[in-house]
């Protein structure tokens, strides 16, 4: 079975789950952040009326599917490992570690930029 796992993340299905695994949650927090101020600013200044919590919940579905993303990963590689490496393994095992944590930090930032959504108004200055 490691053999496996071995040969699986070192083509190109298993590096690109690994890849997003990790970007997943950054990108959500960037597309969250652009789409959030484009949607306020067209609220505001145009007086067009367009929601934004639903983006923001895109968003953080999004973050969560990286931690999901990198926690099969996790678990398909084998949680814990030999020290040292350099090896497609260890490689594995770290990338998708910085997965859960930056998909996990990503949710929690999306999370944080929706409580203003939340508690204020969109226009109020």
């Amino acid at each position: 079975m490691p053999e496996r796992n071995e040969e699986y993340f070192s083509r190109g299905a298993g590096i690109a789950w690994l890849w997003a695994g990790i970007l997943a949650g950054p990108v959500a927090v960037a597309l969250n952040q652009q789409i959030a101020y484009l949607l306020v600013t067209l609220n505001c200044s145009y007086g067009k009326s367009a929601p934004v919590t639903p983006v923001m919940l895109i968003a953080a579905a999004l973050a969560v599917s990286g931690i999901f993303i990198s926690r099969r990963n996790w678990r398909r590689i084998g949680g814990e490992g030999e020290k040292g490496g350099g090896d497609a393994t260890s490689r594995s095992r770290f990338m998708a570690v910085v997965g859960l944590l930056f998909s996990g930090f990503s949710a929690l930032v999306i999370v944080a930029m929706w409580l203003p959504v939340l508690f204020y108004r969109q226009c109020q200055r």
